[in-house]
């Protein structure tokens, strides 16, 4: 393998130790020489390279939505006191700069966006992986292909030989007969098994590849998708916890003659607060179930991609 080749792989074993040591909690240079890449695919580069983005990416996933989860947990009581608050603007509005406060420090944004922005990269990989199992269909279909036409002259074959041990007696030839039927046999029985033999070797590889590719494409499509579900309820959130931000704004620079449109706004805020405690609640037990599906999914992938992950438990 050229030297471009051999880096990728030893990105992608680096990728490969990281995640198992993560998801098994085992000291990184404990599970050296433990587990190593599948063959199929340390010797593909795009399959390496795949398989670094899949796992680089779910890892990073993983992070951001634990920033998540301590988020939405230090956020759903604030927001649980707004929504119960009494008539006192000032306190309200104390509540609500600590709530912005809480939500600016928070590195909730910066992660996730960025988690979402490397998430991205892996429909790349789904379209390399599609694109794979396309080629190693065709491929599978090529070589059955081939062993039935492989048959075929077989058998037309050995009908010919069949047709001369006939003929040639009936014509006097008895002795051409018993030679030209011995060359044949021989050959046929001769090329016969190692025919065989290597178109089902070939067979037999590709279906291993193609399984291999779409199992470790089936992981990747449900690790792209459960993290988008995830997504798609945190942008509206973010958007509900700016707009009490702006309810915030308001009641700072109102002024005393604006006591009806201020009540207004606290009684909104306090609605508002009370979806927002229901909408919280319903994304951390998504972000839950969501963890957990990917940590899931990732310890299938790394099981899928690596040889000798059984030996793990005795790492410790």
């Amino acid at each position: 393998m050229d030297a471009t080749g051999h880096l990728v792989n030893s990105t992608t074993v680096n990728a490969l130790f990281e995640t198992a040591a993560e998801l098994y909690g085992i000291n990184r240079e404990a599970i050296r020489g433990v587990i190593q890449l599948r063959t199929e695919i340390s010797t593909n580069i795009n399959l390496s390279e795949w398989l670094q983005v899949q796992f680089m990416t779910t890892m990073q996933t993983l992070h951001a939505m634990d920033v998540l989860k301590h988020y939405l947990h230090q956020a759903r009581p604030m927001v649980l006191l707004i929504s119960r608050h009494g008539a006192d603007r000032v306190e309200m509005l104390g509540k609500l700069k600590d709530l912005e406060t809480m939500r600016m420090r928070s590195s909730v944004q910066y992660d996730f966006k960025l988690a979402c922005h490397e998430h991205q990269k892996l429909g790349t990989v789904l379209g390399g992986l599609r694109q794979r199992k396309h080629d190693l269909d065709h491929k599978l279909d090529r070589i059955k292909a081939w062993r039935k036409a492989w048959n075929a002259g077989l058998w037309i074959a050995k009908f010919g030989v069949t047709v001369l041990s006939v003929v040639l007696p009936v014509a006097g030839e008895l002795a051409a007969a018993i030679a030209s039927n011995n060359a044949a046999s021989g050959a046929i029985a001769l090329l016969q098994p190692l025919a065989d033999s290597h178109l089902a070797d070939q067979q037999s590889s590709c279906e291993d590849e193609r399984d291999l590719t779409v199992k470790i494409l089936n992981e990747a499509c449900f690790i792209f998708h459960r993290f988008n579900s995830v997504r798609d309820l945190v942008q509206p959130l973010e958007d509900q916890m700016g707009l009490l931000a702006e309810y915030a704004e308001f009641l700072a620079v109102a002024g005393e003659d604006e006591d009806g449109a201020v009540s207004m706004a606290m009684e909104k805020i306090k609605g508002k607060a009370l979806e927002l405690v229901d909408d919280i609640e319903e994304l951390e037990n998504e972000v839950d179930r969501s963890w957990e599906d990917l940590r899931r999914a990732a310890l299938t992938l790394l099981q899928t991609a690596t040889d000798q992950i059984d030996k793990i438990k005795f790492a410790n």
